[in-house]
């Protein structure tokens, strides 16, 4: 449906991870850190744990389970709404297996598990969370899923919004800027311009984070889109 303009191209950058990777940081959870900082892929580090075997053992399978239930753990689903959220995906498990995933999960993370302890009885207890950019959200009520994902979701939006700023002043011209769609952004770039766009993307959205005391995140970078559904990356 989206095309560029004649003679244009679409770059999009997409943070890799953002929500994990700030799990791991405001949590400090040495196992989630390491992995980061050592490259390897946390699902199947996750999913290892989860089913008792090595990391290069993981199918295909396993890992994808794996990274569904994390995204729900993350919003504090039990295991009958996660079972029914993997069906909606096309990943039919029974309610006893999405509780043995998040049960794994928890284990697997014991420092995030207890941070997230904490973020929910603070929000009970205060009732308002703050992140790390001044961002509050108020509860009322019991609060567990919401205030749960509330730290990791809203700074990753207060990190790209920042970035967007930036790249809205330093975007060589006249690339331009179309679309936030979650943590990726999408460009405009004449074709004899895409060089320049990509390493001005890449430095913006990657550099250190102030407001969390120099973090950043890595970005995945495509290039070369003639349509919104390109698949080249690099």
């Amino acid at each position: 449906m989206f095309v560029p303009a004649k003679g244009w191209r679409f770059v999009e950058a997409d943070y890799k991870q953002i929500e994990r990777r700030i799990q791991a940081w405001d949590s400090g959870d040495p196992k989630l850190l390491a992995a980061f900082a050592e490259g390897v892929d946390t699902h199947r580090q996750a999913a290892a744990h989860i089913y008792g075997c090595r990391i290069e053992e993981v199918t295909g399978e396993q890992r994808n389970r794996t990274k569904r239930a994390v995204y729900g753990e993350s919003y504090g689903m039990g295991a009958i709404k996660l079972a029914r959220e993997m069906a909606g995906e096309g990943i039919v498990v029974a309610p006893a297996e999405a509780k043995r995933l998040l049960a794994g999960l928890s284990d697997a993370y014991p420092v995030l598990r207890a941070r997230r302890e904490q973020i929910v009885r603070l929000a009970n207890s205060e009732h308002k969370l703050r992140n790390c950019f001044g961002r509050h959200r108020y509860f009322f009520g019991d609060a567990f899923g919401n205030a749960m994902n509330f730290i990791p979701q809203s700074t990753a939006a207060d990190t790209i919004i920042t970035k967007m700023v930036r790249l809205a002043r330093e975007l060589p011209a006249p690339g331009r800027m179309l679309l936030q769609v979650h943590d990726s952004l999408l460009f405009e770039v004449p074709e004899d311009g895409e060089a320049a766009m990509v390493e001005c993307v890449r430095d913006v959205m990657t550099s250190p984070v102030e407001e969390m005391g120099g973090w950043s995140c890595p970005v995945d970078v495509k290039r070369g889109g003639k349509s919104w559904a390109f698949e080249k990356g690099e």
